[in-house]
This record gives C-alpha cells, sequence and structure tokens, in this order.
C-alpha cells in the first residue's frame, strides 16, 4: 500500500534480502508488483474465491503485521492459525466452484 510508505520495490528488496542472493530477479519483480493484488483477489474478494476473515483494526481496516525480513507491516493473519483459515476457506472456495470437482 503506497500510502502506508509500502511499494513494490520495498517488497522486491526484502525478498531479494530473504532470499540471500538466490532469487531470480524477474521472478522478484513479479511477485512484488503483481502478487499484493494477487492476494486481494483470491484471498479477500469472496466467490468465487476465498473471502478470508482476516484480523481487522477497529476501523475496520486489514491489521498488517510486521514480519522477519519485512521492512514495512504487509503480513494478513488470523489470530495465530492463519495458515489454517487461508487452508479451510481456500478448499470451500474450491469446492463451491462449477468447474472445479475433488475426487
Amino acid at each position: 500500500d503506497p500510502s502506508s510508505g509500502d511499494s513494490a520495490d520495498s517488497l522486491a528488496d526484502d525478498i531479494h534480502r530473504a532470499g540471500a542472493g538466490l532469487c531470480v530477479d524477474e521472478a522478484v519483480r513479479k511477485v512484488a508488483e503483481e502478487g499484493p493484488d494477487r492476494v486481494r483477489q483470491l484471498l479477500l474478494n469472496g466467490r468465487p474465491f476465498a473471502d478470508v476473515p482476516f484480523d481487522k483494526r477497529p476501523d475496520g481496516e486489514l491489521s498488517l503485521c510486521l514480519e522477519a525480513s519485512h521492512a514495512a507491516p504487509r503480513i494478513l493473519h488470523y489470530a495465530d492459525h492463519t495458515g489454517m483459515i487461508i487452508t479451510q476457506h481456500i478448499t470451500q472456495a474450491a469446492a463451491n466452484h462449477p468447474l472445479i470437482t475433488f475426487q
């Protein structure tokens, strides 16, 4: 979110730092530039995607936290169960999608 002082360049720098020089720059740029919108599209916009109930601040905005090598707070969370809640909501969204079947 540029209004918070965050940017694709900052995220790319963080990814490279965390990757200890092993990252492919083109892949890092793609993740840094397109990743935030894909997360919103997949996890936050409801049907046909997963509408994950991430923690929110009292004003209703998403509560983002600062983790690991991130220079800005950009990590979504759900209490201490983020992986579980994402898995549950993605699985349910897939099960409800008319073009996806489970065998």
